[in-house]
């Protein structure tokens, strides 16, 4: 089953949206922006290995696009929420 090639821009777009809402509004916390990135990334991870389940068309280049995303999304993510706990517990 083929998908249109509007469903990878869509993710992709949903992702560095989420990066770009993340670095542009300094005046949330960073608890919240780590808990918004990680859950991001762990989605995204999640479509990725789904694909590697039951491929729907997402070609390979996507698709590792897609995990090396969603792991740097959930990296970024976890380090913000511990340097914040961190900061609170100082």
């Amino acid at each position: 089953m083929q998908i249109s090639w509007g469903v990878p821009l869509f993710g992709f777009l949903l992702i560095a949206a989420n990066i770009a809402l993340a670095a542009i509004r300094p005046f949330v916390s960073p608890t919240v922006m780590g808990i918004q990135l990680f859950i991001g990334g762990m989605t995204t991870i999640l479509i990725a290995v789904l694909d590697l389940i039951n491929p729907v068309g997402i070609s390979e280049f996507e698709r590792a696009f897609l995990f090396v995303a969603g792991c740097i999304n959930c990296t970024v993510g976890y380090y913000m929420v511990l340097s914040e706990i961190q900061k609170r517990g100082a």
